[in-house]
């Protein structure tokens, strides 16, 4: 019986040692070398965090197999793996380290300055282990060589209950800073076993083609260049690990759909997960066309809603994938909903079609009474399932808040049709999903409304078509005085995460506002719709 999460490589490694694991540029390590990392990475963690069992490890870097070997080792470790941000500035970070006070922090240079402008409050600071081997590294905390410097490849004897917690995710707040949603060693089990298994029913039951999760001419190879801090990066690739098949990671920091095609076509990838606004710059890569990409069998997305004519245009230029699209949230560290589709199956895509619950997921959709509503009906989406968080760490209030009974609140609007098709309406918050991130526009709005020519400023989401939504901000500068739409992008320079800057700002007199005092929020909604918000 497995017990924690990592038991599952260490099972890898005994019966498929010599299979390949993982892929980043010249990197290519088996089952076997992955669990000889982890091993190590784990034993040097014990060594240097004494305080022992459900201590915090934070994970700052990009897709790599470093990654793995903290997430895993950390876990068998007994420790709790609490990835973070790499788009996060300093002021965000510093939220992060105090909602988990980590022991311990792995990082990459590239993001050191800001972890550690995050960390400089801190009295007792956690240690830090930084990646690249350089003498100006070496300054700032422990090179990763010396870390893992006489480390045993023998995994500690650390005893691992699956009622104990496996990870912490960050996941956004209503204040727009993130909340840290637990979750065990059995949640993580669980979910790597629902998605899979729902697939395969669907090939059991003739509805998707064999060649989607089981292609005949190679083996399952997957494609990850969502982050892995992100749930759309962090399921990928703990599903394979449970899968025993190889994942690849791009090398670039940023998404490259010219590195995208050439990994294809080198590695004869099957399998690709991009979220939506990934998905739209590999489509409108001019070359796609000239790369081999005819090994890849499944097509996979989530994270934010993804546009109907998106969808039909992948299955027409992908006709012998299979696309699969979901709907989930960090709180359920999987998704709960899922539609497997293939150029059968466009007909019936529309805008807001996700599909069914997959097997093991219970979900309603209930109005403000808690009623179920009708098919057709629109309410919101309430859901149980074995993969769900254990609660927010340190926050039993809102916890208590996110749930009816035992049924999570999603926060979202669907309506579902006769057949048990859910499709998804519209946010019941005021969130913005712009590429697949989060952005709360109360967090935004105080930090421009604290430049000193700005009175007010409202921050709304404008549809795009790549971003899925963008940020636009509508500010009134404080009388007498005039500020540009270049002042208040800079203002936001250095202060939020790239994707939370407003991509557009427009000025105006004044905001319209009720007879309390608050902003008519819907009225510049109306305004932006109709085009005139000037």
């Amino acid at each position: 019986m497995l017990k924690a999460f990592s038991d599952l490589l260490a099972n890898n490694a005994r019966d498929y040692g010599e299979n390949l694991a993982v892929v980043c540029g010249e990197v290519r390590l088996t089952w076997a070398d992955l669990d000889k990392l982890v091993s190590r990475t784990s034993n040097s963690i014990l060594e240097r965090t004494p305080e022992g069992k459900g201590h915090r490890i934070g994970i700052l870097m990009e897709n790599r197999p470093e990654f793995l070997a903290v997430l895993y080792g950390a876990q068998r470790a007994g420790m709790v793996p609490a990835p973070i941000n790499t788009r996060f500035v300093g002021r965000e970070i510093r939220h992060v380290i105090e909602a988990s006070r980590p022991s311990l922090i792995v990082c990459t240079a590239h993001f050191r300055s800001n972890l550690l402008e995050g960390i400089s409050h801190l009295e007792q600071k956690p240690h830090v282990v930084i990646l690249e081997e350089t003498e100006e590294e070496s300054k700032h905390g422990e090179m990763w060589s010396d870390f893992l410097d006489r480390a045993s490849p023998t995994p500690p004897n650390v005893d691992v209950e699956p009622s104990d917690l496996g990870v912490q995710l960050f996941t956004g707040g209503t204040t727009g800073l993130p909340k840290a949603s637990d979750f065990t060693h059995k949640a993580l089990l669980d979910a790597c076993t629902l998605i899979p298994d729902h697939g395969l029913q669907l090939i059991f039951d003739g509805q998707v083609p064999e060649s989607a999760l089981l292609p005949s001419d190679t083996e399952l190879k997957f494609l990850v260049p969502t982050p892995l801090y992100h749930l759309s990066g962090f399921m990928p690739a703990i599903i394979m690990s449970a899968m025993k098949r190889p994942i690849a990671f791009p090398t670039s920091l940023s998404f490259e759909p010219e590195e995208i095609c050439t990994l294809i076509e080198q590695e004869k990838i099957t399998a690709v997960f991009m979220v939506p606004t990934q998905f739209r710059v590999f489509l409108d890569y001019p070359k796609l066309s000239e790369h081999d990409l005819s090994s890849v069998t499944l097509l996979s997305s989530g994270g934010s809603k993804m546009a109907a004519e998106t969808k039909i245009e992948i299955l027409e230029r992908f006709p012998e994938a299979v696309l699969v699209d979901g709907y989930g949230q960090t709180e359920n560290i999987g998704a709960a909903i899922y539609s497997f589709m293939t150029p059968a199956d466009i007909p019936k895509i529309v805008d807001g079609y996700i599909g069914k619950p997959i097997s093991g997921v219970e979900m309603r959709i209930i109005d403000d009474e808690g009623r179920d509503v009708k098919p057709g009906e629109v309410g919101e989406a309430v859901y149980r399932s074995p993969s769900l968080m254990r609660g927010y760490h340190g926050d039993s209030s809102t916890t208590e808040d996110a749930f009816v009974e035992d049924w999570f609140r999603t926060g979202d609007l669907f309506r579902v049709d006769e057949e048990g098709n859910y499709y998804y309406v519209d946010r019941k918050s005021e969130v913005i999903f712009s590429g697949s991130e989060k952005v709360f526009p109360a967090e935004v709005e105080r930090i421009i409304a604290s430049h000193p020519k700005i009175e007010a400023a409202v921050v709304l989401g404008e549809e795009d078509r790549t971003w899925g939504q963008i940020v636009i901000a509508i500010v009134a500068p404080v009388k007498g005085q005039s500020v540009s739409a270049e002042e208040v992008i800079e203002w936001c320079s250095g202060k939020m995460a790239s994707f939370k800057k407003p991509k557009v700002v427009r000025i105006r007199e004044s905001l319209p506002v009720a007879e309390d005092g608050k902003v008519l929020r819907s009225a510049l909604k109306d305004e932006l719709v109709s085009g005139d918000s000037g």
